[in-house]
C-alpha cells in the first residue's frame, strides 16, 4: 500500500475472518512508521485468500530523552524459560511525588510539558529490561517504547503500552544488545480512507504447519 508522507504514521488493519468472529470487531496495529521517509508499506506474512482492510492514522506527541543500555552476555546456564517475568506487564507504579499532569493534544511547545520523564531502564537478565518512567501526561491514549539498535539510523516503535502506565518489561532480540531507548506519550490523528486488498492463494510447495 502507499500513503502521503507524514511525520509519524500508524498503520492498522482488519480482516474478513477477524469480521465473522466477532459483532464489534477492531482493528489492531500492525506498524508504527515514521513516514517523512516512507509512503509504502507491504504486510508481510498474510493469511491465504483472505480480504484484508487497511487505514493509515498520523499519531502525535514528544519522546522522552534517550536511554542507552548495553545488555551482559549470557551467564553460563542462563536460562530464560524458568525465570520470573512478572515485570514484564504494564503497569502503573506509585508516584514518589504527586504530579500536575499536563495536556499533550496542545500546540507545540506546551505539549511537550506532558512528555514523559526520567526514562529508566534495568537490566533484568541477558535480554530483558525493565522500564520505568514519569507520566506526565492527561489526556495521552497510550505510551510507545521506540527502540534504535547500535548503528541503525532511526528509532523504532517495539511496543505499544496501555494509557496512564509507568511500567513495562522487554524482552530483546539479538541485534538490541546494545541500543538507545526512549518513550513518548501519544494520540491519534484523523484516520485515512480504508484501502481493501485480498491476499493470493498460498503458494505451490508451501510445507504444512508445525503440529
Amino acid at each position: 500500500m502507499r500513503f502521503a508522507a507524514r511525520s509519524f504514521a500508524v498503520i492498522s488493519t482488519s480482516s474478513d475472518a477477524l469480521v465473522r468472529k466477532s459483532s464489534k470487531p477492531a482493528s489492531r496495529a500492525c506498524s508504527f512508521v515514521p513516514t517523512s521517509s516512507r509512503t509504502r508499506y507491504q504486510h508481510p506474512n498474510v493469511v491465504p485468500k483472505t480480504t484484508f482492510y487497511y487505514r493509515v492514522r498520523d499519531y502525535f506527541g514528544t519522546a522522552s530523552s534517550p536511554v542507552d543500555i548495553v545488555l551482559p552476555d549470557a551467564p553460563p546456564g542462563e536460562d530464560i524459560e524458568k525465570l520470573r517475568h512478572e515485570w514484564t506487564e504494564p503497569r502503573r507504579l506509585p508516584m514518589a511525588a504527586p504530579i500536575e499532569a499536563k495536556p499533550i493534544r496542545v500546540a507545540s511547545p506546551a505539549a511537550a510539558a506532558g512528555a514523559p520523564t526520567d526514562l529508566k531502564g534495568i537490566v533484568k537478565h541477558s535480554k530483558g529490561i525493565h522500564f520505568t518512567w514519569t507520566d506526565r501526561a492527561s489526556d495521552e491514549q497510550g505510551y510507545l517504547l521506540e527502540l534504535r539498535p547500535e548503528g541503525a539510523p532511526e528509532f523504532g516503535v517495539v511496543a505499544l503500552i496501555d494509557p496512564d502506565m509507568n511500567s513495562f518489561g522487554l524482552i530483546t532480540l539479538p541485534n538490541e544488545k546494545h541500543a538507545a531507548f526512549r518513550i513518548r506519550a501519544f494520540y491519534y490523528g484523523p484516520a485515512s480512507n480504508v484501502a481493501k486488498a485480498t491476499s493470493g492463494p498460498e503458494p505451490v510447495g508451501t510445507p504444512p504447519p508445525k503440529s
